[in-house]
Formats: C-alpha cells, structure tokens, sequence
C-alpha cells in the first residue's frame, strides 16, 4: 500500500516537473542554437544572445510543442555535429543545411508515424 502511495506521488511530481524541465530545455536549446549562428557569423557571443534565444526557445516549445522539438532538435543536433568537426566555412554551411534536414525528416516521419498509428488504435 505504501508503494502505491509512493508511486502516486511521484506520478504528480512527474506529471508537475515535465513542463517545467521542458520549458528549461526550451530555454537552454533556443540560447545555444542562436548563439552557435552568432559565433557562426563572425560576431562575439553575449548573454543577450543566450537570453534572446533561450525566449524563443520557450516561445517555440510553449506553442508548437511537437514541431518545435523537433525543430530545436534538428538545429541543435546540427550545430553540435558541425562545431564537432573541423570543417571549412563552405562545408560547414552545406554540412548544417543536410544535418538539419536530415535530421527534421527522419523526426517528422516518425511523429507522422506515431500519430496514424494512434489514430488507428482511437478508433
């Protein structure tokens, strides 16, 4: 019976503590990513930058939840590869631009996937 109890409890705390830890992703992903462009372009990175970033980052993952982790996913996943591997500027961008595709049609055939078989199953 404790058990039970106990597993309650951390259900709600679970249930409580994912918008919150999904928000504070939001925010941290949004913040690197635009400060990844930034360093990517030549300019010095700031706290504004990662302030700036890190409310779109909130914005996105606060509106468009699915699309939005995705999204930040993608262009986070692309930029750590990129600044991972000592490319040249040329490189770089084309290397970014397939990662980021890449990486949005592999997660977004999955949800499309995930969502037809719930569909499937609702009815």
């Amino acid at each position: 019976m404790i058990g039970i109890g106990v597993g309650v409890v951390f259900a709600i705390f679970a249930r409580f503590f994912q918008k919150i830890v999904i928000v504070v992703a939001g925010f941290f992903l949004g913040g690197s990513i635009l400060s990844g462009f930034i360093g990517a372009l030549g300019i010095d990175v700031t706290w504004l930058s990662w302030i700036i970033g890190g409310l779109i980052g909130v914005l996105l993952v606060s509106i468009l939840f699915d699309w939005a982790l995705i999204s930040l996913s993608s262009i986070g996943g692309a930029v750590l590869l990129v600044q991972s591997f000592n490319l040249g500027n040329p490189v770089r961008g084309v290397a970014f631009i397939v990662l980021l595709f890449f990486g949005f049609f592999i997660q977004a055939t999955s949800m499309r996937k995930e969502k037809k078989t719930s569909n499937e199953v609702a009815k």
